[in-house]
């Protein structure tokens, strides 16, 4: 077998291609890799070689390794650090923050604590001090007090020892060089209240009642004086200062407030019977409202402002008053005279200015100049009479309404525009009228027609007797036919019982052209009537037919304490024709 084995191995390889020998362990173990080494030498020689080398790498690696490790052990150790540095940073600060927080609060509470202790303490000084203040006021006010009461019980017992002395009667001497002086500085140095005591004391002594040579009290304080509810008829309280005084619903019938400074004073609801006076008082912002008077005195009176809501003013004065803005709501001024006032800006109105007696040269609320009241009623014609009204009824003349005719004879009432009546008088064309209507007689077989209407002058009787009234009559009146046409006014003045006093025949004629005539008169004493008669007459012609009748239009009468602008220098233009 190992022949074969041998002639096997012997055996060329390319020859037998596909038999393959495969060597032993031995044979490989000796075969030799390199430099002639074989592998098991290569082996040994690595393994005594890379065994170290590796385990040197390894240490290597796991010494880079660990200081890998411990690089990011310490990276992550500094993170910590820093993150609990910062945490601790954060702490501190937190805690620094409280801390201060609690320091500033407990720092406020300090502060508060500390101002709640000053402000207690300053609260029991204002209050001592208050307290203090209080006890100095109180005592000022009891010495006070006892100062003015020692002023009044000093004066009322002087001023007593003096009446007694003189049997209660002071002549002027004495008036004025000794109670005067003592009045005045009595008045100074009181309060309102004893002041009241002080005014009733005089009052109730008769020094200062009108009519009885009252003590003069000019410039005497008594302002704020609270003489409400007491009876002071016929007191007199002349050029005294009482501005912002009370004198609601006393009595002051012929009270005489004349030339006092009356500001804001209230006199709402008082008695004023008869007379009482406030000449050129200063009343402005007064209150008059709901009083009651009869023939009150206001001429001059400067009442800008004031109230006389609802207030009984009938036949009061107001001469050349001052009334701007005065409030006259529901105030009652029948027959009062408003002569020359001032009521610019004021509550008037038109229907309350009707029941005066006089308002000529007036302002008016909306700054017009008040005309004189025509005491005559229906002087222009034209009156209205339900359908009879002659401005707009042409078909037919009508009768003169608020005229009585003489004898039935008709006059009537006729439009200028008229042509329905030819035996009535004939309006020139050319000439412009005033108004719309006129009168003239309608008749066919007298030459004498008449109209009258009787006047009541209660309202004038006692300025009459005064003789403080000026009387107008005027009228517009004219013929066409001069020489036998005439047109006149008769005035029959009489007492209450019918006695004629005065006839002024003919006061106003005219028989010319149209014109406008005036007279001035003066009626005596005891006059209560007038009595005007308007006479047409005419002339027969030579054929015996009648001429026609004049006309008169705008008849006037009127009572003015002056003579007005519009008729100075015509006093005399009668129309005498």
């Amino acid at each position: 077998m190992p022949h074969v084995a041998s002639e096997a191995m012997a055996l060329d390889p390319y020859t037998v291609p596909a038999m393959r020998i495969r060597p032993t362990v031995r044979e490989r173990n000796e075969r030799h890799c390199c430099c002639g080494l074989t592998v098991r030498d290569l082996i040994t020689i690595c393994s005594t070689v890379l065994i170290p080398l590796i385990f040197g790498l390894f240490t290597v690696v796991i010494t880079i390794y660990q200081q890998r490790i411990a690089q990011l052990q310490r990276k992550q150790d500094l993170e910590i650090s820093h993150q609990q540095r910062a945490h601790d940073i954060e702490l501190a600060q937190q805690q620094r923050a409280e801390d201060r927080k609690q320091a500033e609060l407990l720092r406020k509470q300090d502060l508060e604590i500390a101002e709640l202790r000053r402000e207690q303490e300053l609260n029991i000084s204002i209050v001592q001090a208050l307290a203090a203040d209080r006890q100095h006021k109180h005592d000022l006010s009891l010495a006070d007090n006892l100062q003015k009461e020692s002023v009044l019980v000093g004066y009322l017992k002087e001023m007593a020892d003096l009446l007694d002395k003189n049997k209660f009667t002071l002549d002027n001497h004495v008036g004025v060089s000794i109670v005067r002086p003592k009045t005045l500085s009595a008045l100074r140095q009181l309060d309102s209240h004893r002041k009241v005591h002080l005014i009733r004391f005089l009052y109730e002594s008769e020094l200062i009642i009108t009519g009885k040579n009252p003590l003069d009290l000019s410039d005497a304080d008594l302002d704020g004086i609270d003489l409400s509810f007491l009876n002071l008829d016929s007191i007199s309280l002349k050029s005294v200062h009482m501005r912002h005084a009370l004198l609601i619903r006393a009595n002051l019938s012929f009270a005489d407030f004349s030339n006092s400074l009356l500001t804001s004073t209230n006199f709402s609801g008082t008695k004023m019977s008869v007379g009482t006076k406030f000449y050129w008082a200063q009343a402005e912002y007064a209150d008059f409202s709901r009083i009651s008077s009869v023939k009150l005195n206001m001429n001059r009176i400067d009442a800008h402002g004031a109230s006389f809501r609802f207030a009984s003013l009938n036949q009061a004065t107001f001469h050349d008053a001052h009334l701007q803005y005065a409030d006259f709501e529901g105030a009652s001024v029948r027959n009062a005279d408003f002569y020359l006032a001032n009521l610019e800006n004021s509550t008037i109105i038109q229907l309350q200015l009707q029941e005066a007696v006089a308002f000529e040269g007036l302002i008016l609320p909306n700054l017009n100049i008040g005309d004189h009241k025509n005491i005559i009623f229906n002087g222009n014609a034209e009156q209205k009479n339900g359908q009879y009204d002659c401005t707009v009824k042409l078909t037919r003349p009508i009768f003169a309404l608020l005229w009585d005719s003489v004898k039935n004879r008709r006059v009537i009432a006729i439009a200028y525009n008229s042509t329905i009546s030819p035996s009535a008088f004939i309006p020139d064309k050319t000439v412009t009228e005033p108004n719309q209507c006129y009168f003239t007689a309608f008749s066919d077989e007298y030459d004498r027609v008449s109209m009258y209407q009787r006047v009541e002058l209660l309202q004038y009787t006692e300025w009459i007797n005064d003789k403080i009234l000026t009387f107008f009559i005027s009228a517009r009146m004219g013929v066409n036919n001069v020489g036998t046409e005439w047109v006149s006014v008769d005035l029959l003045m009489k007492t209450s019982g019918e006695v004629l006093l005065v006839n002024s025949k003919n006061i106003l004629r005219n028989g010319s052209s149209v014109k406008k005539c005036v007279r001035q008169f003066f009626p005596p004493p005891n006059v209560y009537f007038f009595d005007i008669y308007v006479n047409f007459e005419r002339l027969f012609v030579n054929n015996g037919t009648l001429e026609t009748f004049g006309y008169i239009d705008d008849i006037q009468v009127w009572a003015t304490r002056g003579v007005p602008k519009s008729i100075e220098g015509s006093l005399l233009n009668s129309c005498d024709a």
